[in-house]
């Protein structure tokens, strides 16, 4: 207000209208961005619902609303998708996607009925310049260099490129996240606006997955990834089998060959580039000394939180079928926590059939990682990978097996979250 923007927190279900009392203009940037969610109806509550009730506090103000979209409500559109284009007869890859094309569809009906100005902003993949310590990963380009940088210095680390499934001339819309800020600043102090408006807010020019693929394996020294067309990887091995896995919902875009327009953008804003030359490579650097820095933090003690997890969370589901699908899933393997001690388990056809205290680790295969980091996975606050890459595990034993087994119990985290209570002097 009086020239400024004010950050207004509050539940998007329950939001009153006296929070937009005397503002100027709204500016709605709440959304649901995962891509973890298998249906459509998993998204609309937030993407569609919450835009809908923020339309709704335009219309009683009178103001302008500015709807944060996506760039990539283009779908698999391909060719050129101006700011202008919304339906054309395109498909959406995932329940993300199709939500944000809705809500776009849903306040341009509303803004009809209602007569306040919308202005949709749509940003192609955001990547920050200077990424925050604790942060969750980022989008596609970064899960690909978080592996190679998880991996430099391991004596583990694969002596040859690890292959992944993508187009050289595939096309990404990546944009500094400086851009979007300012033109999202410029756009809510402005006024005059009348109608609905629509702006791209990306970089002046696509990047190539090529271009993606040089820029992080000039940023992490001695290890390197390679694309292969898809359909042309043959056997992957357990690292890019991994590596598959975790950027799997990633990777219709690495094949994608859309080009958005952003000339209304240039007309209206002085927008800059967006992501100039050596751009790509300053973001990488940027972020890998990051989870260098993350890497080095020291832990919080948490070993008192553990022995419940053994003792009664996990033994309770003896028995049971841990993962949907995985009814060929067969280890028998140990769990190393030096402050807690070692557990054996053993799963045969998908089903965990028991859990121990031992004395020493599985000749097969054996996880050490600390307290903290155990609590983290069996949370499902983070992958077994991202501390594979982040060397927060160390594997004894049959690496490929380990790496492997890690990687089909992730769905077991996730969909059985461990919360742990404190057993203070408990080791049992």
């Amino acid at each position: 207000r009086s020239g400024r923007i004010e950050v207004v927190e509050a539940g998007l279900e329950s939001i009153g209208p006296e929070v937009a009392e005397g503002a100027r203009a709204i500016v709605h940037l709440a959304a649901r961005t995962d891509f973890k969610a298998d249906g459509l109806d998993a998204y609309r509550p937030v993407n569609v619902g919450a835009a809908l009730r923020m339309a709704a506090l335009a219309a009683r103000v009178g103001c302008p609303l500015h709807h944060v979209s996506t760039a990539y409500v283009s779908g698999n559109a391909g060719g050129v998708f101006g700011e202008d284009d919304l339906d054309v007869g395109q498909g959406h890859h995932n329940g993300y996607e199709r939500s944000k094309w809705e809500a776009e569809v849903e306040l341009r009906r509303a803004a009809g009925e209602g007569g306040f100005p919308l202005v949709v902003h749509r940003p192609g993949i955001v990547l920050p310049d200077s990424p925050r310590p604790g942060l969750d990963v980022g989008p596609g380009p970064l899960v690909h260099l978080r592996l190679l940088a998880g991996l430099e210095g391991r004596p583990d680390a694969p002596s040859r490129p690890i292959r992944c499934e993508g187009d050289p001339d595939g096309l990404l819309s990546l944009v500094g996240l400086d851009l979007v800020v300012r033109v999202l600043a410029e756009a809510a102090l402005r006024t005059g606006w009348s109608g609905t408006s629509t702006y791209h807010l990306t970089a002046s020019r696509p990047t190539r997955i090529a271009e993606v693929e040089r820029a992080a394996n000039a940023t992490v020294a001695g290890l390197e990834v390679r694309l292969a067309r898809p359909g042309t990887l043959g056997r992957p091995d357990a690292w890019e089998r991994l590596l598959a896995r975790r950027a799997a919902v990633y990777r219709p875009y690495l094949a994608l060959r859309t080009v958005h327009d952003r000339s209304r953008l240039e007309r209206d804003f002085d927008a800059g580039d967006g992501a100039g030359e050596g751009w790509l490579e300053r973001v990488f650097a940027a972020h890998v000394r990051t989870w260098r820095t993350e890497r080095l933090a020291p832990a919080e003690p948490a070993d008192d939180r553990v022995p419940g997890y053994f003792r009664a969370f996990l033994a309770g589901k003896t028995g049971l079928v841990l993962v949907p699908g995985l009814s060929r899933l067969r280890a028998e393997f140990t769990v190393s926590v030096p402050s807690v001690g070692i557990h054996r388990l053993s799963i045969d056809q998908g089903r965990l059939r028991a859990v121990a205290r031992v004395d020493a680790p599985s000749p097969n295969f054996d996880y050490e990682l600390d307290a903290a980091s155990f609590l983290d996975v069996v949370a499902g606050r983070t992958r077994p990978s991202t501390l594979f890459f982040d060397r927060r595990i160390r594997v004894r034993g049959d690496l490929h097996a380990a790496l492997s087994t890690a990687t089909a119990l992730e769905d077991f985290f996730r969909l059985f979250p461990y919360v742990a209570e404190p057993v203070s002097g408990d080791r049992s």
